[in-house]
């Protein structure tokens, strides 16, 4: 017998600030309830639930709902983005609402698991610390540890490869946005993807604060945040933002028992 599912794209969730964060749906075609997964992410959809971390529809076969939710000012989602600070203070909050609001659908059992790798790794480590009462797992892959920022600096050297990665498909990612208000991003479109296909380019370029495919509004504050200022110092802690790297993975870590209930590694539950 084949297996139906359900699609729901687009679906408006109402953020305790009133602001409407979009999310896509899977779940099995039938009257039962079920559990969900939830991966929030700053990616567009369509290419998270691509992804070889988690393939969607094996999990709505096995009996799970799947939900990939665009996080605040990141494609139709609405409000602002923090331009890559996953640290922003307004990502828990959101995460807690997003995780009590699917919880009480009539489709699911109360159970919410989080996966994701990567930023919506670390999105998970910041939702596990607000402990809304549904979550009952989270499954960070590829990303800080407890909390902890990804690392792009190393031994005190830029991670350019990586940095310049991340940062050509967020810029692309802001271009589609951008476009669809309107405005022109044809130059902007057609310097990020030339960086994209020819990297050693901006490896070679100098100084980095000035390279052109990143001076462009969008993407200008992601390359100053995470390539030029990636530790941030006194004036982002005095904000009441979570300590940075190292500092509050060591702080986190040690309350982990108590932000879920379970956690997972390579599918395996890790013991406590």
């Amino acid at each position: 017998m084949q297996n139906l599912i359900s699609i729901e794209e687009n679906a408006p969730i109402e953020m305790r600030d009133g602001t409407i964060l979009r999310a896509d749906i899977y779940r099995p075609a039938d009257n039962n309830k079920h559990p969900a997964i939830l991966m929030r992410t700053p990616y567009e959809r369509q290419r998270s639930i691509n992804s070889s971390y988690l393939n969607i529809m094996d999990a709505v076969s096995a009996g799970y709902a799947f939900i990939v939710q665009n996080i605040r000012g990141t494609y139709d989602s609405g409000g602002k983005w923090e331009e890559g600070d996953v640290y922003s203070l307004i990502e828990g909050p959101d995460g807690y609402d997003t995780v009590e609001f699917f919880a009480n659908e009539k489709w699911c059992d109360g159970n919410i698991g989080t996966a994701g790798f990567s930023y919506c790794g670390n999105l998970q480590w910041i939702l596990a610390k607000e402990k809304p009462p549904h979550l009952k797992a989270i499954a960070p892959w590829s990303c800080g540890t407890a909390g902890q920022a990804e690392t792009f600096i190393l031994t005190g050297t830029i991670d350019l490869a990586g940095l310049l990665s991340w940062a050509i498909h967020m810029g692309l990612a802001n271009a589609d946005k951008m476009e669809k208000e309107g405005k022109d991003v044809s130059g902007m479109r057609q310097l990020l993807n030339h960086a994209d296909e020819y990297p050693e380019a901006i490896y070679n370029y100098l100084p980095l604060k000035d390279v052109p495919c990143f001076n462009f509004e969008g993407v200008r504050d992601i390359w100053i945040n995470r390539v030029l200022n990636p530790v941030h110092g006194p004036e982002y802690l005095e904000k009441g933002r979570p300590e940075p790297h190292y500092a509050m993975a060591e702080s986190l870590g040690p309350r982990l028992p108590r932000l879920a209930p379970r956690m997972l590694r390579n599918g395996n539950e890790i013991p406590r």
